[in-house]
This record gives C-alpha cells, sequence and structure tokens, in this order.
C-alpha cells in the first residue's frame, strides 16, 4: 500500500521539496485532520481489496476495505526522530461476526475507508462513517468514534 505516495513540507527558509519520511502505512483513501499545534492525524484508509471470485468487481463487500490504523504527524521531530507516530486503532466492532485477519494484518471488523473527521473542541476529533474492514459484514461503519489526544502520543479512542 502506498505506492508513490509521499509527504511534501513547505516552510519558509526551508529547502523546496524536503521529504519528510512517509507514514508509517500507506495513506490512499486516509482521513486527515490537522490540530493547531502543526501535527496531522491520518485515520483508517485501506486495508486491502477484496477481489470477487467471479471476476466482478465493486459490489457489496467486495470494495476497498478500511483500517484500523492511526499514524500521527508531528513537525517538531523532523530532523531529530521519524515525524510520524503510530497512534491508537480505531476500535474494534463488538459484534463482528468473524474475527479473522484482514488484508492489513489487523483483526475483526471495523476500520474505516474514507472517513471523515471533524475536529472537536480540546484536540478531540470525531471519526464517522467509512467503508469497514473485510471481517465487518456492515456496508458502512456508522459508529461514531472519539479520539482523544492524549495520552501523548498515541492517544486514545473512545
Amino acid at each position: 500500500m502506498g505506492g508513490g505516495a509521499s509527504v511534501r513540507r513547505a516552510s519558509p527558509g526551508s529547502q523546496p521539496g524536503a521529504s519528510p519520511p512517509r507514514p508509517p502505512y500507506g495513506s490512499f483513501c486516509t482521513g486527515h485532520r490537522p490540530w493547531g499545534d502543526g501535527r496531522l492525524l491520518l485515520a483508517g484508509g485501506t486495508s486491502g481489496y477484496v477481489a470477487d471470485e467471479h471476476g466482478s468487481d465493486h459490489f457489496h463487500h467486495t470494495d476497498y476495505r478500511g483500517s484500523r490504523r492511526t499514524a500521527i504527524f508531528d513537525p517538531a521531530r523532523l530532523g531529530n526522530a521519524d515525524p510520524w507516530l503510530r497512534a491508537a486503532a480505531i476500535n474494534q466492532y463488538a459484534n463482528s461476526p468473524r474475527p479473522e485477519p484482514n488484508p492489513d494484518g489487523s483483526m475483526g471488523g471495523s476500520g474505516r475507508w474514507y472517513p471523515t473527521l471533524v475536529t472537536l473542541g480540546e484536540g478531540r476529533v470525531l471519526a464517522m462513517v467509512g467503508r469497514p474492514q473485510q471481517q465487518d459484514m456492515r456496508h458502512s461503519n456508522v459508529s461514531l468514534e472519539i479520539l482523544t489526544p492524549y495520552p501523548l502520543p498515541s492517544g486514545s479512542w473512545m
């Protein structure tokens, strides 16, 4: 995952086109939400593609599947350490009927492909909608979840 995706940082006085390291997982179809302190949250994205056994594609439960992974880009770490921090995974759907591995190695249901992220007060982020993991039989992840950015650096979902 992640193919040719890369991150660029623009800053007055910096070298044009300077590239920090890539996110710790492919960022295709993730939700993005910046915080006021310069950090950037990536949530969800593509866990994998489930091919249809009959040669057709884009049917229910055969499209791209959502991931539970999240990461935080912290520009204060540039030059000293990897600026990408793995963050707390999106909660697993409690009623997932199949607790088996997903294409990204996570287990069970939940996850979000193309999630919508909304910044709330005190740095919290609301995640809603998005197609769930392969092992989750729902068409859309309709659960509302909130990421609290503490404890640092990974935060926690509720």
